[in-house]
């Protein structure tokens, strides 16, 4: 869509950190001001004799995000999360209308901020246990935070409950979580945000 004159974006985070860094930043949400639609932007910065010339404006479209894990199907009970450095959901599923826009709570924020992927069983805010793989941010190569929990009750429903064969269902449950959120960030999120970073590389 052509931007209209005189929209200016030099005040936007995302672009005053393309400037600082000199690098491809991608920001957190936002409200587009030539669409209105809620987007995740993204800012390459043009530099020219070791000063930043031009700032290059794109973003995703948060609805197409959230289309595109609702077209990866989930299992019943399940849920997927993405969300970016201030916690601030971006696409979830179920429930978006309830979820995206607002803020993970601090109980979870330090899944947000991990040293490193993980699996952890827990209570997610819409009242469902889950078991829940994590992906942590990890800027610049990991901007978003991502995560996927497999409900205990209809994952281990059929499951004998011989004390063994449970344990061994709960530890897959926690591999499936994992893995889970390890291809969701590649495909659905990492995946268009280095073929949009591509295109705006050239258009720099």
């Amino acid at each position: 869509m052509p931007i209209t004159a005189g929209i200016a974006f030099a005040d936007r985070d995302y672009v005053r950190k393309a400037i600082e860094t000199k690098a491809f930043v991608v920001g957190k949400y936002t409200k587009s001001r030539v669409t209105g639609a809620a987007v995740l932007p993204l800012a390459m910065p043009i530099v020219e004799d070791s000063a930043v010339a031009a700032v290059v404006v794109s973003g995703i479209r948060l609805d197409w995000l959230q289309n595109r894990i609702v077209e990866r199907g989930l299992s019943p009970g399940s849920a997927v999360t993405l969300a970016d450095e201030d916690g601030t959901v971006v696409a979830r599923v179920p429930l978006p209308e309830r979820f995206v826009g607002t803020v993970i709570p601090d109980e979870f924020q330090r899944l947000v901020h991990a040293d490193k992927p993980g699996i952890i069983e827990l209570t997610s805010q819409d009242g469902t246990e889950r078991v829940l793989g994590y992906r942590p941010i990890a800027q610049p190569r990991s901007p978003l935070y991502v995560s996927a929990g497999v409900s205990t009750s209809e994952a281990f429903a059929p499951i004998n409950r011989a004390t063994i064969v449970n344990s061994l269902g709960i530890v897959l449950g926690a591999v499936v979580s994992l893995l889970l959120a390890l291809f969701i960030g590649n495909r659905f999120i990492l995946s268009p945000i280095v073929r949009i970073g591509d295109v705006m590389d050239d258009w720099r």
